[in-house]
């Protein structure tokens, strides 16, 4: 059982072990979700802790349905399949960027852009213009009528 947190369902991945999982905030739902759809978990609702019945109907499911067990075996072969061991790969990129001198060929772009054109208010500059003086075009036309309907009235 795991509350569908990163770490405990990229351990539950890497081991090959089916669970129920039980969100409860952040990312935990998202996670449950992507567990829920690759088939090695099935999601209990928070509220449902308080019935016994579906706590145990999810742990015996979970544990006597064989699709759950291949599907989590399955999975934690396609995790564990890497050219390189993980810490291998943390060696081989960090010596990467000592021997390129920062490596600034793998730099994104956005890392050098103004802030106005990262965050695109540039853009919503342009976009917002026309429906401001739009705004200002008619407003002003409304007031002018009614200028005239009260100078009519007097």
């Amino acid at each position: 059982m795991s509350h569908g947190g990163m770490l405990g369902s990229t351990e539950a991945v890497h081991s090959g072990k089916p669970i129920v999982v039980i969100p409860m905030f952040g990312d935990q739902f998202y996670n449950a979700a992507g567990l829920v759809r690759r088939g090695v978990a099935r999601k209990l609702p928070y509220l449902d802790l308080v019935d016994a019945a579906k706590v145990l109907d999810a742990i015996r499911d979970v544990l006597e349905n064989p699709k759950y067990a291949a599907a989590a075996k399955r999975n934690s072969a396609a995790f564990r399949d890497r050219p390189l061991p993980p810490l291998e790969t943390a060696v081989y990129w960090t010596e990467f960027v000592m021997r390129h001198k920062g490596a600034e060929h793998l730099r994104p772009a956005s890392a050098d852009m103004p802030y106005y054109q990262l965050w695109l208010l540039d853009v919503f500059v342009v976009l917002l213009s026309p429906i401001l003086l739009l705004y200002w075009a008619v407003s002003r036309c409304c007031s002018r009528g009614s200028d005239r309907r009260k100078s009519k009235r007097d």
